[in-house]
């Protein structure tokens, strides 16, 4: 990989990550309030819906937030775009694509192969 294409990711990581810690407090304390207050049922019920929609966005969010910074400290460490399961070289187009990817597409999909045989 050139220091252009390096460059360029790094730029990519660092936008991706301002824009997600920019809005990174998920407080979700006004949501149960409802749910425990309100005596109507389907009220209580959209609100524990609301509430785990909500969790699961910033669930989402921070673990996004964890593989971009992952992304940039193996860029600070020599160590981005080098397969964490063969050690080749991941390749650009993957990379271009999924700046935070840890594996080579070969290792991923053998990886999500056995992950769909392990759920079956």
């Amino acid at each position: 990989m050139n220091k252009r294409d390096l460059s360029q990711l790094r730029k990519r990581l660092e936008k991706e990550l301002a824009e997600l810690a920019a809005g990174r407090d998920c407080n979700l304390e006004g949501l149960d309030y409802s749910e425990r207050e309100s005596p109507d049922l389907i009220d209580r019920a959209a609100s524990v819906i609301d509430r785990s929609l909500s969790q699961n966005f910033c669930d989402r969010k921070n673990l996004r937030i964890q593989k971009v910074e992952q992304a940039l400290e193996d860029l600070e460490a020599g160590l981005y775009g080098i397969c964490q399961s063969c050690g080749d070289d991941i390749a650009i187009k993957r990379l271009k694509a999924n700046p935070v990817a840890r594996h080579c597409i070969s290792c991923k999909t053998e990886m999500e192969t056995r992950q769909r045989l392990v759920n079956s």
